[in-house]
């Protein structure tokens, strides 16, 4: 559910994994090497001619650069491989459904800022609300104002904590997007139980998959 608070770890992985690459491998090829060599001199073959010498020399060596190629290399390969196909086949993730149009965003950013204050309430997703000059808050931290519990704010938070009232009953707009239809109302009943009464409301601005709803019980002070 929230993958991305591992991304500053991803430094130190790659790091580490370039640290045991690095230092691996000539470990592993010595293994390799070592351990092939004693195999074939005691249970398979250990010649004493100089031509058997050098060619069981050079069929250890070849058995070793096949085993480092299998447990080391292909790993990789591999890897890379498929997310070359991926990129080429246009890779299939859940990301396209979450994603906001730029143009539709400030299409309704411009509509909403031409109608509020800056004391106003929007509800609206992260994807958009860093650009309305409002007081903005997201489903989650409308939801945890009221009470409830999220995957993301436990429940009973008081409401001191809170900079201002983020309830939906104060809002002017409630801004509904993919973010809040394909993620939000996916994993949290609460949140989908909040855009179901909202989408009661009326509709007044639409802008491809962006839907801006006006309170009908809105009252400014």
């Amino acid at each position: 559910r929230a993958y991305y608070y591992l991304i500053p770890l991803l430094p130190l992985a790659a790091i580490g994994t370039g640290a045991i690459v690095l230092r691996g491998i000539p470990i592993v090829v010595d293994t390799f090497l070592t351990g092939f060599d004693t195999l074939t001199r005691r249970w398979l073959w250990a010649p004493t001619s100089q031509g058997g010498t050098w060619i069981r020399a050079r069929m250890v060596h070849l058995v070793t650069a096949l085993g480092v190629f299998i447990f080391l290399v292909s790993p990789f390969l591999i890897s890379g491989l498929l997310t070359f196909v991926d990129v080429l086949n246009r890779m299939d993730t859940p990301i396209p459904d979450l994603l906001v149009d730029q143009a539709d965003a400030r299409e309704v950013a411009d509509y909403v800022n031409a109608r509020v204050g800056p004391s106003d309430l929007v509800l609206a997703s992260p994807a958009l609300a860093w650009m309305l000059d409002a007081n903005v808050a997201d489903f989650q931290q409308s939801l945890a104002f009221e009470g409830q519990a999220t995957i993301h704010y436990p429940a009973g938070i008081p409401h001191d904590r809170f900079a201002y009232p983020t309830s939906p009953e104060i809002a002017r707009y409630v801004v509904i997007d993919p973010v809040w239809k394909n993620w939000g109302a996916v994993l949290m009943p609460e949140v989908a139980g909040l855009i179901g009464a909202v989408e009661a409301w009326p509709l007044e601005f639409k802008a491809g998959e962006i839907h801006v709803y006006a309170n009908p019980g809105f009252t400014s002070d």
